[in-house]
């Protein structure tokens, strides 16, 4: 009983979270995830924020050439634009909070020795 109420405790310190385990894309770079649900967002605030972490894996420094969100009403952040191997960057998504209903969005990143850019996507809905 008690393994199943700390395994309960531990899933409610995801709520709204995606569980999604580590994305490895064209063996260069590991992804927290690259999606991630924000669940129900009151009106009252005015915005939301996720931060994707982006490892490299290749064996040589990589570059973020550049951040492309689908819409002005996402911002993006990141914490470094050339990643030695082993190297993490934070990516934080910050998208404001505006009309009530469903939102998705998309964030592009171009990143150097990539075949395709690198696809994170936010979704959500907000309140009455």
């Amino acid at each position: 009983m008690s393994i199943f109420v700390c395994l309960i405790s531990a899933l409610s310190l995801f709520a709204g979270s995606d569980l999604s385990a580590q994305v490895i894309i064209e063996d260069r770079l590991s992804v927290s995830a690259q999606q991630y649900d924000f669940g129900t967002v009151g009106k009252d605030k005015k915005e939301v924020s996720h931060t994707f972490y982006i490892k490299n894996i290749s064996g040589e420094t990589i570059s973020i050439y550049s951040v492309r969100p689908d819409c002005d009403c996402v911002k993006v952040k990141y914490s470094r634009r050339h990643m030695k191997n082993n190297e993490t960057a934070r990516v934080t998504v910050i998208r404001t909070v505006d009309y009530p209903g469903s939102f998705r969005n998309y964030i592009s990143l171009v990143i150097s020795g990539m075949k395709k850019p690198v696809v994170l996507r936010i979704k959500g809905e907000i309140g009455q």
